[in-house]
């Protein structure tokens, strides 16, 4: 009983439909093998992040991380279905709105774009302003809505492509 005070023990609330252990440690799982064996690391990295910020009660960290994992996917999008273009940008281009652009003038689906746009109108910029703070609820549904880009665009990748 006297080491039992010095233990440091918090209890952590369940988020949603999601599992507390499952977000902690494989937040990324929400997706199948087939979909994670295409996604650039840097994505699974910040899904798993981002899972764990929504365990943890960090909801604009959350909101944060998938933002990230959304444009990692989106790179990788990119660079299947216009390696050059990507390469050519210069520093000042590396934004989600150059990113959008470039996918659409190079035969990008336009359902997926027009989600990517209004992802970056709504949700992405506005995150980045230090006054925006997300609610758990916020958090969750930007989660739920990054999966389902993230989604798309790997079902886009897995597609073949006239000329490969």
């Amino acid at each position: 009983s006297a080491e039992l005070s010095n233990l440091d023990v918090y209890a952590v609330s369940p988020k949603g439909i999601y599992s507390i252990p499952q977000l902690i440690e494989h937040a990324d799982q929400t997706f199948d093998e087939d979909v994670l064996a295409i996604l650039p690391e840097t994505a699974k990295h910040d899904i798993r992040q981002a899972g764990r910020c929504l365990a943890f009660d960090l909801p604009t960290a959350s909101g944060f991380h998938i933002a990230r994992a959304v444009e990692s996917v989106l790179l990788g999008y990119l660079e299947e279905l216009c390696p050059d273009a990507v390469t050519a940008l210069n520093p000042s281009q590396r934004n989600l709105g150059s990113y959008i652009e470039l996918a659409k003038g190079n035969n990008g689906e336009e359902k997926i774009c027009a989600v990517l746009d209004q992802f970056r109108k709504l949700d992405r910029n506005p995150l980045i302003h230090p006054d925006v703070v997300l609610t758990m609820g916020q958090a969750l549904v930007l989660f739920g809505t990054s999966q389902s880009i993230i989604l798309s665009l790997a079902t886009e990748m897995q597609k073949p492509r006239a000329g490969a």
